[in-house]
């Protein structure tokens, strides 16, 4: 009996290592990446804000804002809330680099790092 091309596997052995190739491939690009993103090119890029926002029981959080410097909006936002502190304070402190990724940083989005309870 002759199989149709869309039922044969392939064994499954070569299966992990197709996507340990695959991951490798693409954290080599990673390191590339995040090298032309460091606190100066952040300063030279962003604005930093930091403000203290209400909650409806009257706590205000601590928050701290990177806007795109001079870029046309709109603007995609990620938002960090945690309760280990959003340092560096200080409108002068920079984080480096900003988001989970340096190329969200390099595509212009809004960070907003906030403190909980």
């Amino acid at each position: 009996m002759q199989r149709s091309p869309s039922s044969v596997r392939l064994p499954r052995r070569r299966a992990p290592r197709r996507a340990f190739l695959l991951l490798l491939l693409a954290s080599s690009a990673a390191p590339a990446a995040a090298q032309d993103v460091d606190e100066a090119w952040v300063r030279s890029h962003y604005d930093k804000r930091e403000a203290r926002v209400p909650m409806r029981d009257g706590v205000r959080l601590f928050t701290a804002i990177y806007t795109p410097r001079d870029a046309q909006g709109p603007f995609p936002i990620l938002l960090f809330r945690t309760p280990y502190g959003v340092g560096p304070y200080g409108e002068d402190a920079y984080r480096s680099p900003l988001g989970p990724n340096p190329a969200f940083t390099r595509d212009g989005y809004i960070f907003v790092y906030q403190d909980v309870r």
